[in-house]
């Protein structure tokens, strides 16, 4: 009996996890932006800190439109990448607003992939705050082309979606 027990308490963590998975939805978006350096300050270590904002403008999955308003600082040295902090104001076109942070501690100067996280937001963006989601960017001069990819419930993509 004790092993049946064992047996049926996993098939329900399986199940589960496999309606979990099967109940989720990818939120994919393009994003594209311009950079304008602030301030940069050369350490006595030979690495760069530079203050930024990036302005830009953003396609989805949902079907919406975003403009992006981010601020940030990073930190360069021989080419790579120490640390960059940036934090984003998106306004989507309906309306609503969110706002996301991003850390990242290593990679090329001129690209990167890492994770996002969401601040909070207004009406059902607001659900997506703690939530983790990743990113891939390419620099090409002052521009930026970036991915980013999120999985969320099917019931809040769709919400998202209105």
């Amino acid at each position: 009996m004790k092993y049946f027990k064992s047996y049926l308490s996993f098939l329900i963590l399986f199940f589960n996890f496999l309606t979990n998975l099967s109940s989720s939805a990818d939120w994919v978006s393009k994003t594209y932006s311009s950079v304008t350096k602030k301030d940069t300050i050369k350490l006595p270590d030979g690495s760069t800190y530079t203050n930024f904002e990036q302005t830009g403008q953003g396609t989805s999955n949902i079907g919406k439109y975003v403009i992006t308003n981010c601020s940030g600082n990073r930190i360069d040295k021989a080419g790579k990448l120490v640390e960059i902090n940036v934090f984003c104001e998106l306004e989507v076109d309906d309306g609503n607003k969110y706002w996301t942070k991003l850390r990242r501690t290593s990679g090329d100067s001129d690209a990167g992939v890492s994770k996002f996280i969401f601040l909070g937001g207004t009406n059902s963006f607001n659900k997506l705050k703690g939530k983790e989601c990743t990113y891939a960017v390419s620099y090409f001069k002052n521009k930026i082309f970036g991915s980013n990819k999120c999985q969320i419930s099917d019931e809040l993509f769709q919400e998202l979606k209105k």
